[in-house]
């Protein structure tokens, strides 16, 4: 707004800014590297805190003059705790993985150049997807299940599984080398336990099963589990396990198949799993455990376009691109390899009006984005698969516990959680095995309202989520068990 004339470089995702280039200085958010807040890290990492201010003193602008000093204090401590922060998250890793956390602008990407650089071995053939692929591949790509079974809970336990993601990765091969679509008619005998890939298809689930084992996405995008005729695109391996749980496949569409399969994150997890549980510092234990579940997602990165204007005679003509992303996959020096969308190459290469020197241009840019460039940019097989697996997981445990105990009930559960009414067996429980369970809480009451609105009470105190409300929007609310009672007891949704 004040700089406009000035060049500058925003990039720009899913309407989050993640770094600015103005002259010499580069803006970046801190919260992409260690994602949580000042105040904890503060006291996590050097038992120190952040001021405290009100900031409902301020009401006016003269408020600002009157507040002043306290004001100074409170960002200059800020300032210096996250001086500190920073520097020593450089200095780690600089010494443990020799990477610049400046030229990585989030955790993600912090992860992959790890994997990459020590990691990824080259028989492995990830294969890089297009924008058609990507998309077919995308609808199965879906989060973490969560849904609420029994509303209101007396007495129980709440569990979380260690390091989920890091589990999965762990114990699964994934797809390798070129996938092969396959269509499939009346003429083609299908039998899913032969292929390994993504299947576009209709389900059945029954009712007969009380936690349906698939999720998909609604118009709105949001995960759902449903009973009933369902079509959408799974992991063959996810539609496996829901066909041994009770689902039926009725009509195979089309499989993305893939031949080739294997261990391609074993070592990765294996060797920062065992540096994480030796660290006897909650720093290191921190940037492990980031670094675990922050890799698999960074294969799933959309491809952006983007608009590129050639100017000529005072006339635009605009082109889009496909972003290819760098060698720490699109982090370090933002999106500097374009792809030039085909079709409209094609399109202004027979406009008559473009001079021959934009024409050149354009041809130059057109072979250049044809040239073969050995660097991931847009893997979405791979996320999709983990997040796969970790559903199946979480289903398999549940129906564990459903059909070896009658008198077990699940109230609660979010992609890596469960509340129960009873203790879960004992050879699922140890907190320093990856996939097994931990226990969480005890817990002396609980409301489950919906998808990640409920609150506990663990005998200590009441601690409750509200998705979508800031901490300081929520505890200025002040609920507690009885309001979330009566909120029910009306029938009064809470949105």
């Amino acid at each position: 707004k004040f700089f406009t004339e000035e060049k500058k470089n925003v990039l720009i995702r899913n309407n989050l800014i993640y770094r600015i280039n103005y002259k010499n200085l580069i803006f970046l958010d801190s919260l992409n590297i260690i994602n949580e807040s000042l105040g904890k890290i503060a006291n996590k990492f050097f038992n120190d805190k952040k001021d405290d201010f009100d900031i409902t003193k301020i009401k006016r602008i003269s408020d600002i003059n009157r507040y002043y000093k306290d004001i100074k204090f409170y960002l200059i401590k800020d300032i210096e705790l996250l001086y500190k922060i920073i520097n020593l998250l450089k200095e780690r890793f600089e010494k443990t993985f020799s990477i610049n956390i400046t030229e990585n602008i989030t955790i993600s990407s912090i992860a992959f150049s790890i994997y990459r650089m020590k990691y990824l071995k080259d028989d492995y053939e990830i294969e890089e997807n297009n924008e058609y692929r990507d998309a077919f591949l995308r609808k199965s790509y879906a989060g973490g299940l969560c849904c609420v079974i029994e509303t209101v809970m007396d007495k129980g336990y709440s569990y979380d599984v260690n390091s989920l993601y890091p589990y999965v990765m762990h114990e699964n091969k994934y797809p390798l080398g070129e996938g092969v679509y396959i269509n499939f008619n009346k003429n083609i005998k299908f039998d899913i336990n032969k292929h390994f890939g993504f299947l576009d298809c209709i389900m059945y689930i029954p009712k007969k099963l009380s936690i349906p084992p698939l999720a998909f996405k609604n118009s709105n995008g949001i995960l759902i589990q449903a009973h009933g005729y369902i079509r959408n695109t799974w992991f063959t391996e996810e539609i496996k396990n829901a066909i041994n749980l009770g689902c039926v496949l009725v009509k195979a569409i089309k499989l993305l198949n893939y031949e080739k399969s294997d261990y391609i994150f074993k070592e990765f997890v294996e060797d920062l799993y065992s540096k994480r549980v030796s660290s006897t510092n909650e720093i290191d234990k921190t940037l492990y455990k980031n670094i675990l579940n922050s890799l698999y997602g960074r294969f799933g990165i959309k491809k952006e376009k983007k608009i590129l204007k050639w100017k000529n005679d005072n006339k635009n003509y605009i082109y889009e691109y496909f972003s290819k992303l760098t060698r720490h996959f699109g982090e370090n020096d933002g999106i500097s390899e374009y792809q030039l969308d085909e079709s409209i190459y094609s399109h202004y290469k027979g406009v008559d009006d473009i001079s021959d020197e934009l024409r050149s241009d354009i041809d130059k840019e057109y072979m250049s984005s044809k040239m073969k460039i050995n660097r991931l940019t847009n893997s979405t097989q791979i996320a999709s698969a983990v997040s796969a697996y970790a559903r199946m997981k979480l289903m398999n445990d549940i129906y564990y516990l459903l059909n070896s105990n009658n008198d077990i009930k699940i109230y609660y559960y979010d992609t890596d959680s469960i509340f129960t009414n009873t203790e879960i067996p004992k050879h699922m429980i140890d907190s320093t095995i990856l996939g097994k369970y931990k226990l969480v809480d005890n817990i002396k009451r609980g409301i489950f309202v919906s998808p990640k609105i409920y609150i506990i009470d663990n005998y200590k105190k009441e601690n409750y989520k509200f998705k979508g409300l800031d901490k300081k929007t929520r505890d200025s609310l002040n609920y507690n068990y009885n309001s979330f009672y009566n909120f029910l007891k009306r029938g009064v949704s809470i949105n």
